[in-house]
């Protein structure tokens, strides 16, 4: 079980570097005010990615021998995946403005700012999970770990004032990104566990649907005019190697996180998310993205209290608490 958090940590810390180095402009500077734009359709990309997914879900089930047969597959089994599927659909789509607008570093900040909050709220109140006092701790200093992590935080700091950031189309995607990607995971841990069909079966119901989501997003979009790139009568304009690699990693983080949700819990792959921009900072420390930067002491910090906070939360602990109940005695 370690080689999937591992594995779904490593998808997604490469997952914001692939769809930054797909963009137009990535090898440029580029300002909130001018953000990098991407050449290819948007949906088609996330509906390619759907895609490779259910057909690596298809081609995995095949070829996992099974310890029991696969249980007689009802209409009805694949209907809970419908909610998380389209909820996961607009995460994706606000991934990518994210990206433009706030850079993959600062979006993956108020990204996880918002799941955090939400998946303490979610994982209560549609999943019934009482969260320990120590959980509880352990959740607040991962919170200002992850924001101690971010290794262009003082650059960040002279490019986005208070003003700005309020206006930036970003900011508002990466809310709405945050919460439906909180909200696909709980539903997604609530379906996935009520069942007992192999991991992989459950991957293509949840695939399935997400491909529908994306399909009718394109439909729309090319309905309206919105965009001459995401028009239905050329799906695959602008694709290159780097479009590919975006694609796959979308599909590869997608995939390692249902393993997550289904034999861990959602709170859980909020760690991972963590680890993610951990790594996702050494290796913009490295140059390897353009940006060379060095090592700062409160990226040191960071890494210290977000280690802490995950020995803390996968650590036992006998009390419960609820976080209504917490909230209430403070106020």
């Amino acid at each position: 079980m370690a080689g999937v958090l591992l594995g779904a940590t490593w998808a997604k810390a490469m997952e914001p570097i692939m769809i930054h180095l797909s963009s137009s402009s990535s090898s440029s500077s580029s300002s909130p005010s001018h953000p990098p734009s991407y050449e290819y359709s948007l949906p088609c990309a996330v509906a390619v990615a759907e895609g490779m997914k259910l057909m690596s879900c298809r081609i995995l089930l095949l070829r996992t021998p099974l310890a029991h047969p696969l249980p007689p597959l009802n209409s009805k089994d694949s209907i809970p995946y419908i909610v998380p599927a389209i909820l996961l659909a607009i995460a994706n789509q606000t991934l990518f403005i994210g990206i433009s607008y706030l850079g993959s570093v600062m979006y993956q900040i108020a990204l996880q700012g918002v799941c955090m909050l939400v998946t303490a709220v979610l994982s209560q109140t549609v999943l019934g999970h009482i969260l320990t006092r120590r959980q509880v701790l352990s959740i607040v200093l991962l919170t200002f770990g992850f924001c101690l992590l971010v290794p262009n935080v003082d650059r960040l700091g002279s490019s986005f004032s208070s003003a700005s950031i309020l206006t930036n189309p970003g900011l508002y995607s990466a809310i709405l990104g945050g919460f439906c990607t909180a909200a696909q995971g709980i539903y997604f841990e609530k379906a996935s566990k009520a069942q007992n069909h192999h991991i992989f079966l459950q991957g293509m119901f949840f695939s399935f649907y997400g491909l529908l989501a994306n399909i009718v997003a394109l439909l729309l979009l090319s309905i309206f005019h919105v965009s001459s790139s995401s028009s239905l009568l050329h799906p695959f304009h602008g694709y290159s190697w780097s479009t590919l690699g975006a694609i796959a990693g979308i599909a590869m983080a997608d995939i390692s996180m249902s393993f997550v949700f289904k034999y861990f819990d959602s709170n859980t792959y909020n760690f991972c998310r963590v680890f993610a921009t951990w790594i996702q900072g050494f290796i913009t420390f490295s140059g390897v993205t353009g940006e060379e930067k060095k090592v700062s002491s409160h990226f040191v910090l960071g890494s210290i209290l977000v280690s802490a906070a995950s020995i803390m939360y996968r650590s036992k602990s006998s009390k419960p608490i609820l976080l209504s109940s917490s909230f209430s005695s403070h106020c």
